[in-house]
């Protein structure tokens, strides 16, 4: 039974994983879910194009404040921090390898430094307005000495309720400027992505698009263009294969078996994934053509 994290109370961590080596270094993700999936599949939220990285590769378990990632293939595996585990908790800045890629996992403290500041500011305002109302306590009167108390209670009070104000609304302002400063960034990396997984897509390169429009959605969400362009490439890829198989299937009955070749390499190049039964398929072609081709020599 898998290992869950629940939390019962408000998170207090931003997860973000960023991609410091392979095809995609640079990309940044920014984890919503309480369970990704990461693979070389089109049908996983992160989806990674590596011959080395299985079909649905690692699944991650975040409750807004710990990270469990668990090693989910069965002929693959991770390093986590240069050691091969099948399933660990992760920390800030842990690194994992997934096939020919890196993954850096970045938590982010959602709280600012603003209870800090409170209780450095207050006890210095409180024992400043502490030494002048004993000074004017010793120089008063009895009567004068009751109101003197009483106005320095109600001072101090209220400081401390002004302070409180001020500190949640720095905390609000420093959260706003990061979450701005992020933003910016995804928003120009969205863009990047964007262009170019059209740009594959018209080249025809549907693998390549899908993954690129998956890098925008994992980015925005609701990017309405991406995730049309998304069902368009998924739909053009699966053709593409269909008809890539039909090809190889017609020159082999013709017997122009270097031509069979030819497309089923192809069918076996984009699937990459011997549990298709497409793959197998594409594969015992592959071979048979091999063996015939080397008959009409």
């Amino acid at each position: 039974m898998a290992e869950s994290l629940t939390s019962v109370h408000a998170p207090t961590k931003e997860l973000f994983i960023r991609v410091t080596k392979g095809q995609n270094q640079g990309q940044v993700f920014r984890i919503r879910r309480p369970e990704v999936f990461i693979g070389r599949s089109p049908q996983n939220h992160i989806q990674i194009n590596d011959e080395k990285i299985s079909r649905k590769h690692v699944r991650l378990d975040f409750n807004g404040d710990r990270v469990l990632i668990t090693d989910v293939s069965e002929e693959n595996f991770i390093k986590i921090n240069g050691e091969v585990l099948k399933k660990s908790e992760l920390s800030h800045q842990s690194r994992v390898e997934i096939g020919s890629h890196e993954l850096q996992f970045l938590l982010k403290d959602k709280k600012t430094q603003a209870e800090a500041v409170k209780k450095n500011k207050i006890p210095f305002i409180v024992a400043a307005l502490g030494l002048v109302a004993l000074l004017f306590y010793f120089l008063s009167g009895p009567a004068q000495k009751i109101d003197l108390v009483l106005n320095q209670i109600e001072t101090l009070k209220s400081m401390e309720e002004s302070l409180s104000k001020e500190t949640a609304l720095l905390d609000q302002l420093k959260e706003k400027q990061k979450e701005s400063s992020f933003s910016q960034k995804s928003l120009l990396d969205s863009k990047k992505f964007f262009l170019q997984g059209r740009r594959n897509y018209y080249k025809g390169d549907f693998l390549n698009a899908i993954e690129r429009f998956r890098s925008v959605l994992a980015l925005n969400p609701e990017d309405s263009k991406a995730r049309n362009f998304l069902m368009k490439a998924e739909k053009k890829f699966e053709e593409q294969i269909d008809y890539k198989l039909a090809e190889g299937f017609a020159y082999r009955e013709q017997g122009k078996y270097s031509f069979c070749i030819s497309s089923m390499k192809q069918v076996v190049h984009l699937l990459q994934d011997p549990k298709d039964s497409r793959y197998a398929e594409a594969k015992t072609i592959l071979d048979q053509c091999y063996i015939s081709s080397r008959g009409h020599l």
